[in-house]
């Protein structure tokens, strides 16, 4: 049912390799940004278990990236308000 929604959307809309297109940026950004986010956060762990980092840096890269995660999801995931 969802599937057939969602092409009724697209075909209402018009121009559905434009909007496929945007979809498929959307989706390989998000997958790039917290592919990014995992990794710096790993690093960070990595590196405060080697005892190579003190816990406020620890607090401060951690508080920074769930902080970007949020800006990012209110950003790019919730949809467009047009004035």
């Amino acid at each position: 049912m969802k599937e057939i929604l969602d092409a009724l959307a697209v075909v209402l809309r018009g121009h559905p390799e434009e909007i496929k297109a945007d979809y498929k940026l959307t989706a390989w950004t998000t997958v790039g940004f917290f592919v990014l986010m995992i990794a710096i956060l790993i690093a960070t762990t990595v590196l405060s278990l080697a005892g190579n980092l003190s816990g406020d840096a620890v607090a401060f890269i951690f508080g920074t990236a769930f902080g970007s995660i949020i800006t990012f999801m209110y950003r790019y995931l919730s949809p467009d308000k047009e004035d």
